[in-house]
Protein backbone atom coordinates (compact mmCIF):
# COMPACT_ATOMS: atom_id res chain seq x y z
CA UNK A 1 0.00 0.00 0.00
CA UNK A 2 1.38 3.39 -1.02
CA UNK A 3 0.82 6.40 1.13
CA UNK A 4 1.59 10.07 0.76
CA UNK A 5 4.69 11.29 2.54
CA UNK A 6 3.53 13.14 5.64
CA UNK A 7 6.52 12.76 7.91
CA UNK A 8 10.21 12.21 8.07
CA UNK A 9 10.07 8.42 8.20
CA UNK A 10 13.20 6.74 6.93
CA UNK A 11 13.23 6.23 3.17
CA UNK A 12 16.49 4.53 2.45
CA UNK A 13 18.74 3.73 5.37
CA UNK A 14 22.16 3.93 3.80
CA UNK A 15 25.38 2.98 5.50
CA UNK A 16 26.53 6.05 7.35
CA UNK A 17 30.02 7.24 6.61
CA UNK A 18 32.35 8.09 9.45
CA UNK A 19 31.70 11.82 9.06
CA UNK A 20 28.20 13.26 8.73
CA UNK A 21 26.38 16.52 9.27
CA UNK A 22 28.48 19.69 8.90
CA UNK A 23 31.68 17.65 8.67
CA UNK A 24 30.52 15.76 5.55
CA UNK A 25 31.29 16.68 1.96
CA UNK A 26 28.89 19.35 0.64
CA UNK A 27 25.88 18.10 -1.27
CA UNK A 28 26.44 18.14 -5.01
CA UNK A 29 30.23 17.89 -4.80
CA UNK A 30 31.84 16.19 -7.78
CA UNK A 31 34.54 13.63 -7.05
CA UNK A 32 36.88 12.16 -9.65
CA UNK A 33 39.20 9.21 -9.51
CA UNK A 34 38.12 7.86 -6.11
CA UNK A 35 39.79 4.50 -5.54
CA UNK A 36 38.27 1.85 -3.33
CA UNK A 37 37.12 -1.72 -2.88
CA UNK A 38 33.56 -2.79 -3.65
CA UNK A 39 31.61 -4.71 -1.00
CA UNK A 40 28.00 -5.63 -0.28
CA UNK A 41 26.02 -5.12 2.93
CA UNK A 42 22.58 -6.66 2.57
CA UNK A 43 21.06 -5.09 -0.53
CA UNK A 44 23.43 -2.10 -0.44
CA UNK A 45 26.70 -1.71 -2.31
CA UNK A 46 29.54 0.10 -0.60
CA UNK A 47 32.85 1.49 -1.76
CA UNK A 48 35.54 1.36 0.92
CA UNK A 49 37.81 4.31 0.21
CA UNK A 50 41.51 3.58 -0.24
CA UNK A 51 42.33 7.24 -0.80
CA UNK A 52 41.22 10.42 0.97
CA UNK A 53 38.39 12.37 -0.68
CA UNK A 54 38.43 16.14 -0.30
CA UNK A 55 40.61 18.44 1.74
CA UNK A 56 40.43 20.06 5.14
CA UNK A 57 37.88 19.30 7.87
CA UNK A 58 35.28 18.00 5.39
CA UNK A 59 37.60 15.39 3.88
CA UNK A 60 36.57 11.74 4.00
CA UNK A 61 39.45 9.65 5.30
CA UNK A 62 40.76 6.38 3.96
CA UNK A 63 38.57 3.48 5.11
CA UNK A 64 35.32 5.46 4.96
CA UNK A 65 32.45 3.52 3.35
CA UNK A 66 30.51 5.32 0.62
CA UNK A 67 27.10 3.85 -0.18
CA UNK A 68 26.57 3.84 -3.94
CA UNK A 69 23.19 5.00 -5.20
CA UNK A 70 21.33 2.82 -7.73
CA UNK A 71 22.15 3.66 -11.35
CA UNK A 72 23.01 2.04 -14.64
CA UNK A 73 26.67 2.55 -13.82
CA UNK A 74 26.27 0.69 -10.52
CA UNK A 75 24.54 -2.18 -12.32
CA UNK A 76 27.47 -2.44 -14.74
CA UNK A 77 29.90 -2.17 -11.82
CA UNK A 78 28.23 -5.01 -9.91
CA UNK A 79 28.19 -7.20 -13.02
CA UNK A 80 31.87 -6.50 -13.62
CA UNK A 81 32.74 -7.46 -10.05
CA UNK A 82 30.88 -10.74 -10.50
CA UNK A 83 32.67 -11.56 -13.77
CA UNK A 84 36.21 -10.81 -12.64
CA UNK A 85 38.35 -11.42 -9.57
CA UNK A 86 39.13 -7.74 -9.05
CA UNK A 87 36.81 -5.71 -6.85
CA UNK A 88 38.92 -2.55 -6.77
CA UNK A 89 37.75 0.36 -8.85
CA UNK A 90 38.38 4.00 -9.60
CA UNK A 91 35.04 5.85 -9.54
CA UNK A 92 33.79 9.30 -10.41
CA UNK A 93 30.44 10.65 -9.34
CA UNK A 94 28.39 13.16 -7.42
CA UNK A 95 28.03 13.37 -3.65
CA UNK A 96 24.46 13.36 -2.31
CA UNK A 97 23.39 13.95 1.29
CA UNK A 98 20.15 12.82 2.90
CA UNK A 99 19.30 13.08 6.62
CA UNK A 100 22.88 13.24 7.77
CA UNK A 101 24.12 10.45 5.52
CA UNK A 102 26.47 10.75 2.56
CA UNK A 103 26.00 8.84 -0.69
CA UNK A 104 27.81 8.67 -4.00
CA UNK A 105 25.95 8.66 -7.31
CA UNK A 106 28.45 6.96 -9.66
CA UNK A 107 28.81 8.25 -13.21
CA UNK A 108 31.84 6.25 -14.41
CA UNK A 109 34.26 3.58 -13.23
CA UNK A 110 37.51 1.89 -14.22
CA UNK A 111 38.57 -1.56 -12.91
CA UNK A 112 41.89 -1.67 -11.09
CA UNK A 113 44.32 -4.55 -10.76
CA UNK A 114 44.07 -6.61 -7.59
CA UNK A 115 46.50 -5.94 -4.76
CA UNK A 116 48.85 -8.84 -4.03
CA UNK A 117 49.16 -9.65 -0.33
CA UNK A 118 51.23 -12.16 1.60
CA UNK A 119 49.97 -14.79 4.08
CA UNK A 120 49.60 -12.15 6.81
CA UNK A 121 47.46 -9.87 4.64
CA UNK A 122 50.29 -7.36 4.17
CA UNK A 123 50.64 -5.82 0.74
CA UNK A 124 53.57 -7.49 -0.95
CA UNK A 125 56.28 -5.00 -1.82
CA UNK A 126 58.06 -5.12 -5.13
CA UNK A 127 61.85 -5.33 -5.11
CA UNK A 128 63.46 -1.96 -5.69
CA UNK A 129 66.04 -1.69 -8.41
CA UNK A 130 69.26 0.15 -7.66
CA UNK A 131 69.18 3.30 -9.82
CA UNK A 132 73.01 3.24 -9.95
CA UNK A 133 73.12 -0.17 -11.59
CA UNK A 134 72.94 -0.51 -15.38
CA UNK A 135 69.88 -2.13 -16.98
CA UNK A 136 69.71 -5.89 -17.13
CA UNK A 137 71.39 -7.67 -19.96
CA UNK A 138 68.08 -8.70 -21.43
CA UNK A 139 67.05 -5.08 -21.83
CA UNK A 140 70.45 -3.64 -22.66
CA UNK A 141 71.15 -6.25 -25.29
CA UNK A 142 67.70 -6.34 -26.80
CA UNK A 143 67.71 -6.43 -30.57
CA UNK A 144 64.71 -4.11 -30.74
CA UNK A 145 65.21 -1.14 -28.42
CA UNK A 146 61.82 0.30 -29.49
CA UNK A 147 59.86 -2.79 -28.42
CA UNK A 148 57.10 -2.23 -25.85
CA UNK A 149 58.24 -3.42 -22.42
CA UNK A 150 56.55 -6.56 -21.11
CA UNK A 151 55.03 -4.68 -18.15
CA UNK A 152 53.38 -2.14 -20.47
CA UNK A 153 52.12 -4.91 -22.76
CA UNK A 154 50.45 -6.61 -19.78
CA UNK A 155 48.73 -3.37 -18.76
CA UNK A 156 47.51 -2.82 -22.31
CA UNK A 157 46.14 -6.36 -22.42
CA UNK A 158 44.28 -5.84 -19.13
CA UNK A 159 42.91 -2.55 -20.43
CA UNK A 160 41.64 -4.12 -23.65
CA UNK A 161 40.09 -7.01 -21.70
CA UNK A 162 38.25 -4.56 -19.46
CA UNK A 163 36.92 -2.63 -22.47
CA UNK A 164 35.78 -5.73 -24.31
CA UNK A 165 34.23 -7.47 -21.31
CA UNK A 166 30.47 -7.84 -21.61
CA UNK A 167 28.15 -7.67 -18.61
CA UNK A 168 25.39 -10.28 -18.41
CA UNK A 169 25.81 -11.23 -22.03
CA UNK A 170 25.55 -7.71 -23.42
CA UNK A 171 27.74 -4.66 -23.71
CA UNK A 172 26.86 -1.95 -21.22
CA UNK A 173 26.76 1.55 -22.74
CA UNK A 174 29.04 4.16 -21.14
CA UNK A 175 26.09 6.16 -19.83
CA UNK A 176 22.41 5.51 -19.18
CA UNK A 177 21.54 8.93 -17.84
CA UNK A 178 18.66 10.95 -19.21
CA UNK A 179 17.36 14.36 -18.22
CA UNK A 180 13.95 14.84 -16.58
CA UNK A 181 12.59 18.37 -17.07
CA UNK A 182 9.47 20.17 -15.81
CA UNK A 183 7.53 17.15 -14.63
CA UNK A 184 4.67 17.83 -12.21
CA UNK A 185 3.62 15.26 -9.65
CA UNK A 186 3.47 14.18 -6.03
CA UNK A 187 5.79 12.28 -3.74
CA UNK A 188 4.49 8.99 -2.35
CA UNK A 189 6.10 6.40 -0.17
CA UNK A 190 5.81 2.73 0.61
CA UNK A 191 7.50 1.01 3.54
CA UNK A 192 11.06 1.32 2.25
CA UNK A 193 11.19 3.44 -0.90
CA UNK A 194 9.97 6.84 -2.09
CA UNK A 195 8.40 7.49 -5.50
CA UNK A 196 7.55 10.46 -7.67
CA UNK A 197 4.23 10.01 -9.53
CA UNK A 198 3.56 12.41 -12.37
CA UNK A 199 0.28 14.30 -12.67
CA UNK A 200 -1.29 14.93 -16.08
CA UNK A 201 -2.88 18.18 -14.83
CA UNK A 202 -6.24 17.25 -16.36
CA UNK A 203 -4.78 16.03 -19.64
CA UNK A 204 -5.24 12.52 -20.97
CA UNK A 205 -1.72 11.45 -20.00
CA UNK A 206 -0.74 8.22 -18.27
CA UNK A 207 1.02 8.70 -14.94
CA UNK A 208 4.69 7.78 -14.76
CA UNK A 209 6.32 6.46 -11.60
CA UNK A 210 9.98 6.96 -10.67
CA UNK A 211 11.82 5.79 -7.61
CA UNK A 212 13.40 8.83 -5.93
CA UNK A 213 17.01 8.39 -4.84
CA UNK A 214 18.15 9.87 -1.50
CA UNK A 215 19.24 13.49 -1.96
CA UNK A 216 18.97 16.91 -0.33
CA UNK A 217 16.19 17.93 -2.73
CA UNK A 218 14.01 15.04 -1.56
CA UNK A 219 14.65 15.99 2.06
CA UNK A 220 13.51 19.57 1.37
CA UNK A 221 10.34 18.31 -0.33
CA UNK A 222 9.50 16.12 2.66
CA UNK A 223 10.06 19.04 5.02
CA UNK A 224 7.74 21.23 2.96
CA UNK A 225 5.08 18.52 2.84
CA UNK A 226 4.88 18.65 6.63
CA UNK A 227 3.29 22.09 6.34
CA UNK A 228 0.15 20.85 4.58
CA UNK A 229 -2.26 17.99 5.32
CA UNK A 230 -2.97 17.28 1.63
CA UNK A 231 -0.43 16.08 -0.95
CA UNK A 232 1.65 18.83 -2.50
CA UNK A 233 2.43 18.92 -6.20
CA UNK A 234 5.96 19.75 -7.27
CA UNK A 235 7.55 20.63 -10.59
CA UNK A 236 10.86 18.78 -10.63
CA UNK A 237 13.96 18.28 -12.72
CA UNK A 238 16.76 15.78 -12.42
CA UNK A 239 18.53 12.78 -13.89
CA UNK A 240 16.84 9.54 -14.91
CA UNK A 241 18.58 6.19 -14.71
CA UNK A 242 17.72 2.52 -14.51
CA UNK A 243 18.84 -0.11 -12.03
CA UNK A 244 17.75 -3.74 -12.26
CA UNK A 245 14.67 -2.76 -14.27
CA UNK A 246 13.65 0.05 -11.90
CA UNK A 247 13.28 3.61 -13.19
CA UNK A 248 15.03 5.95 -10.76
CA UNK A 249 15.38 9.72 -10.60
CA UNK A 250 17.99 11.84 -8.86
CA UNK A 251 16.27 15.17 -8.23
CA UNK A 252 18.25 18.37 -8.67
CA UNK A 253 15.41 20.88 -8.50
CA UNK A 254 11.89 20.94 -7.07
CA UNK A 255 9.43 23.87 -6.95
CA UNK A 256 5.96 23.71 -5.47
CA UNK A 257 3.32 23.86 -8.19
CA UNK A 258 0.50 26.37 -7.62
CA UNK A 259 -2.85 26.18 -9.40
CA UNK A 260 -6.52 26.92 -8.79
CA UNK A 261 -7.35 25.75 -5.31
CA UNK A 262 -4.03 26.34 -3.57
CA UNK A 263 -3.05 29.88 -4.57
CA UNK A 264 -3.64 31.21 -1.06
CA UNK A 265 -1.42 28.60 0.64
Amino acid sequence: MIRVVTGLAAVCCGAAVSQTGPQALPDGSLVKGVEGRLSKDGDRWLLGLETQVGQGPTALKEGTAFELLPSGILEALVADAADGPQRRYRLSGQVETYRGRVYLFPTSFVPLASIVTDANGVVASRPHQDPNRPPSAAVAGSADRLAIPEQIQKRLADYQAARQRSWRGRTVPPSRLQVLLDQVGVVVQDQQRTFFVTDGLGQNAMARVFEVLPCATLESMERLQLQAPEPMRFRVGGLLTEYEGRSCVLLHRAVREYAYGNLGR
